[in-house]
């Protein structure tokens, strides 16, 4: 696909924010479409967006009905990622079973991460038990995505076995997350474990666990 041929479907003004990613993603003529059909909808509100990452700069709910409704419809991954990620401020909450469907519907690994992101960003304590019917699901932790995140920066004391069963199970996989979030239980039963990795060979690792040890010593002490 050329140039020309991406604005004979998209028109100039869209055209020129897709040419090159139509061209080198190879997108196919019936999501530049859908793209500039979706565009256009969310423009009749008063915007001039040219293309679907300024719906990730703008707090407005009426878009995510119309985003959810093309991200149904659209093909190219890169595209449906892109969209997912625009469901991303907590006046979405509403629309969190929505992401919750689209994440437990897929068998993407791209799409269930994306989904999960747009989750925490909403981060809506709503449906918590959501969330943790999700982690404790089998074969929930083979990959990373964000549902386990999500109830960690919420502080959900719940997570803290199912993310402990998966930082032995997966160890390369969760061993940031758990350095990451293992203060903010406040469970000084955690220094030992955490103190494994005062010799990580990765520097954060090594900083994480120390910032750790340190702050649950400190705990520990004070009680």
């Amino acid at each position: 696909m050329t140039k020309e041929e991406v604005f004979g479907i998209m028109g100039k003004y869209y055209g020129n924010a897709y040419y090159r990613t139509a061209i080198e993603q190879n997108i196919s003529e019936r999501d530049l479409r859908l793209i500039a059909d979706m565009l256009d909808e969310i423009n009749a509100f008063g915007y001039h967006f040219s293309n679907t990452h300024r719906l990730t700069e703008i707090d407005c709910v009426n878009f995510v009905p119309i985003i959810l409704s093309y991200f149904q419809q659209i093909y190219a991954l890169n595209l449906r990622i892109e969209l997912l990620l625009a469901v991303r401020f907590p006046s979405y909450e509403m629309f969190v079973p929505d992401l919750i469907n689209i994440y437990e519907a897929s068998s993407i690994r791209e799409i269930k991460v994306a989904a999960s992101e747009a989750i925490m960003s909403i981060r809506s304590r709503k449906y918590i038990s959501e969330y943790l019917r999700i982690m404790e699901s089998p074969g929930y932790g083979r990959y990373h995505d964000w549902i386990i995140e999500t109830l960690c920066k919420m502080r959900v004391q719940a997570v803290l076995p199912r993310l402990l069963f998966l930082l032995q199970k997966y160890p390369k996989v969760w061993e940031y997350t758990f350095l990451k979030y293992a203060a903010s239980f406040r469970d000084v039963s955690l220094i030992p474990i955490v103190s494994n990795f005062l010799d990580s060979s990765e520097p954060e690792k090594r900083r994480l666990a120390r910032k750790t040890v340190d702050t649950l010593t400190k705990r520990n002490t004070s009680v």
